[in-house]
């Protein structure tokens, strides 16, 4: 009777685990797609491709189908044209506007943790990581998000932690910095 009720349980826990996958096929998450003669970000060829001429930074949003009081996993990989120590590019996350949430930075040598409210940066981390210069790579991306930590993982190295944070929004996206074209892809969530 015992092993039947535990098996029962498992069997409950395992279900209750989702996991959601944008494709960029199409804009299912409803992203905030827009294009200019300097900036873009636009799904194409099955890609988050998002572009910039300046040095102004590019955010792309949305509102994804997820319970920011209960633990995550985001991960997605990242085709960069060139890495070096000028250009970057993260993942947002607490998108609640373009002058408030969190973002976990990534260029040549440095990971970078900002949190930005009322347009202002009022928290800005750093930390050394191994990633070289590279051209035309491929960049494993990944946030594990429980209630009060984010642990920010880059190609599979622990990158930053942050502790007593408190997210307010389930709007995620991604931030470019510096003039450069930038690929997202292979985006799930695990919850």
């Amino acid at each position: 009777m015992r092993s039947i009720l535990v098996a029962l349980l498992s069997l409950f826990v395992l279900s209750a685990h989702a996991q959601m996958i944008e494709d960029f096929e199409e804009s299912t998450w409803e992203w905030n797609e827009y294009a200019s003669k300097k900036q873009e970000a636009i799904i194409k060829d099955g890609k988050m491709h998002v572009m910039s001429k300046t040095e102004e930074p590019v955010i792309v949003f949305c509102y994804a189908p997820l319970d920011i009081q209960d633990a995550f996993v985001l991960q997605c990989d990242v085709f960069v044209k060139k890495i070096d120590d000028e250009k970057e590019f993260g993942i947002v996350l607490d998108y609640q506007d373009d002058e408030n949430y969190l973002a976990f930075m990534v260029k040549e040598g440095l990971a970078r943790f900002e949190q930005w409210k009322e347009g202002r940066l009022v928290g800005n981390f750093n930390a050394t990581i191994k990633l070289k210069e590279q051209k035309n790579t491929t960049v494993a991306l990944r946030i594990d998000a429980e209630p009060e930590r984010l642990k920010f993982s880059v190609n599979g190295m622990k990158a930053l932690e942050r502790r007593f944070l408190t997210l307010h929004s389930n709007g995620i996206g991604f931030k470019v910095g510096g003039k450069q074209s930038v690929d997202f892809d292979n985006l799930s969530i695990d919850q």
